[in-house]
């Protein structure tokens, strides 16, 4: 390996790497970019890295690394005061290390705070370039809490979508697990529908086009990736909004990438209350169709104006009583029927939405043809 002297890239993530991080490491004059997380690599970091100089990202995450990080220029971005931990940072964001997100952001005030999650905050913090971005904290006293971490980190770290977030980077460091993302000023689907501000009146062409983006974004982590992804947390508050009211998927905490040899595979059944698919609480088997029954809760949540379940009241099973009376139209959000002057295109969307929430899997579109059927609705 040392004698790779051009070598500009490598990655060797899940390679079943045992033992200490080799010295001869070092002598990779040229490297830029090396990742060696997900293995099971123990020791210190080598000193000798301090002599890659072309060195930019170096990801050791997720391995048994013990020791204090090298003393030298090479890692000044890396050291933390207190305990010696190893703190990794690979932020997308010239000129800015963790410990200056750290100082703009008053290690984390309260008042930076702009929305709570159930095993996360998340922060806003606008850096001096004028960029503001998310910081995403998560509880670390819980184990399955860092299972999320590293889920979000291999999914959503990994691929690069319109319609996704886009991760900027990561810290394992004592302010918590921490991840940095591109803000979204206009909040989730789940705020402009429900928030107590409601700040911004959405027109009904305005909404189909947020929820269409969603299922683009989640058409590509079922049929693009390999290996396919499936989202399990699709929920209107998962659906982020940026400012030119574009869409960015986002909560890959629970995600599970899926081999090509396993069709059905049984998994713990995670998801939100309302959004999750009755058979795969039942059968604990997941697939794609599972997210789709999810983003059809997501339409009736948009054509309606209502909560997936609010007190006794489950959204879907009042969509269905009225479907059976033929009088789902009465369901329709007043905001709605007045911005969409058209109301058989509501209509398509009522059918596309029960399409999607079939009790059988088998009988709900693919993300695929979600989406040409929403473009149909508007």
């Amino acid at each position: 390996m040392g004698d790779l002297e051009y070598l500009l890239r490598l990655n060797l993530t899940r390679n079943q790497l045992n033992g200490p991080l080799s010295a001869e490491f070092g002598n990779l004059r040229s490297i830029q970019i090396m990742i060696l997380k997900n293995n099971n690599i123990h020791g210190p970091i080598p000193i000798e890295l301090s002599d890659c100089f072309s060195l930019i990202t170096l990801d050791l995450s997720f391995n048994n690394l013990s020791g204090v990080v090298p003393p030298t220029r090479s890692f000044q971005g890396f050291h933390q005061k207190g305990p010696p931990k190893l703190a990794v940072l690979q932020i997308d964001v010239k000129g800015y290390t963790c410990e200056d997100i750290m100082r703009i952001s008053e290690n984390l005030s309260e008042k930076y705070i702009v929305g709570y999650g159930a095993s996360s905050t998340v922060y806003k913090c606008v850096l001096k370039n004028s960029k503001a971005i998310a910081i995403k904290r998560l509880y670390t006293q819980y184990p399955h809490n860092l299972r999320e971490f590293q889920s979000e980190y291999d999914t959503v770290g990994s691929i690069r979508h319109r319609n996704l977030v886009s991760l900027l980077g990561f810290s394992l460091s004592p302010n918590g697990n921490l991840l940095f993302y591109d803000y979204m000023p206009n909040g989730s689907l789940w705020d402009l529908l429900h928030g107590p501000a409601k700040k911004v009146k959405l027109d009904w062409n305005t909404q189909l086009r947020i929820t269409v983006g969603a299922a683009q974004g989640l058409a590509y982590l079922h049929h693009d990736c390999n290996p396919r992804i499936i989202h399990r947390d699709v929920k209107t508050s998962s659906i982020l909004v940026d400012d030119n009211f574009e869409t960015r998927l986002s909560d890959f905490g629970i995600a599970k990438c899926i081999s090509p040899l396993k069709t059905h595979p049984n998994t713990s059944v995670l998801g939100t209350i309302g959004y999750i698919d009755p058979e795969y609480a039942r059968t604990s088997r997941l697939t794609e169709k599972s997210d789709v029954y999810s983003f059809g809760i997501v339409l009736l949540e948009l054509l309606t104006g209502k909560k997936t379940v609010d007190n006794e009241s489950n959204l879907l099973q009042m969509v269905l009583s009225k479907a059976d009376d033929n009088t789902v139209m009465e369901a329709v959000d007043p905001e709605v029927s007045v911005t969409c002057m058209d109301l058989s295109l509501i209509k398509k969307t009522f059918q596309l939405a029960l399409l999607c929430t079939k009790r059988h899997p088998s009988e709900r579109p693919n993300m695929q043809e979600v989406g040409i059927l929403g473009d149909c609705c508007s």
